[in-house]
């Protein structure tokens, strides 16, 4: 399925460190940003984080005090949303994990871990605006959009994966959505609903 090509691939940026313990403030932290069932609404299911971690690594001196995963939130037979947080020790480092996550050769590591499910994969920057709650806006994106040809169910499907990443304070968080060409999901919508319960410091 689309999905599950894709979550693969985008775990990649951040992927370095242990978490902090659970009870920790940037653990907290951690999970008050990941994405959850009653962000999305009726006609989603979920299931257990399944992802394989790509690494493409970190900027040097970087380093993440604590992590969280939603699960895998999946709508029809392939409409799939997900996110990915990390603490960082300070608002530098994670303004550093998010530049990394988000240029061209970070997307390129991406795009070549789903080489392998997909034919003809391409990335561009897509033009994402915040739809934020309070002004100014206390986070910042930048997002780009992956698609290639994958069979599913015996047939050549046209997927594309949104990926979103956001950083807000210590925290960077990249979401996914992914699904068949056209599918239809709110994301600015999701992101200002994570991000909101964030913090600056």
């Amino acid at each position: 399925m689309p999905g599950r090509i894709v979550t693969a691939c985008v775990v990649v940026a951040l992927a370095l460190a242990a978490a902090a313990a659970a009870a920790s403030p940037e653990a907290r932290l951690a999970q008050r940003l990941a994405l959850r069932a009653s962000d999305l609404g009726a006609g989603w299911t979920t299931a257990p984080q399944q992802s394989q971690t790509v690494d493409c690594g970190l900027p040097r001196g970087v380093k993440r005090l604590a992590q969280a995963a939603s699960p895998d939130f999946k709508q029809g037979l392939g409409t799939y949303v997900q996110n990915f947080v990390g603490v960082f020790r300070t608002r530098g480092e994670a303004r550093a994990a998010f530049r990394y996550a988000v240029q061209a050769s970070t997307v390129s590591c991406i795009e070549d871990a789903v080489r392998s499910g997909w034919t003809s994969p391409s990335a561009s920057r897509m033009g994402f605006r915040p739809r934020c709650t309070s002004s100014p806006c206390p986070y910042r994106t930048v997002a780009w959009r992956l698609s290639g040809s994958a069979t599913v169910f015996f047939q050549p499907v046209r997927v594309v994966v949104d990926y979103v990443a956001a950083v807000r304070g210590r925290a960077v968080v990249l979401f996914v959505f992914a699904g068949a060409a056209g599918f239809d999901v709110d994301e600015q919508g999701l992101v200002d609903r994570a991000m909101s319960r964030g913090s600056d410091r």
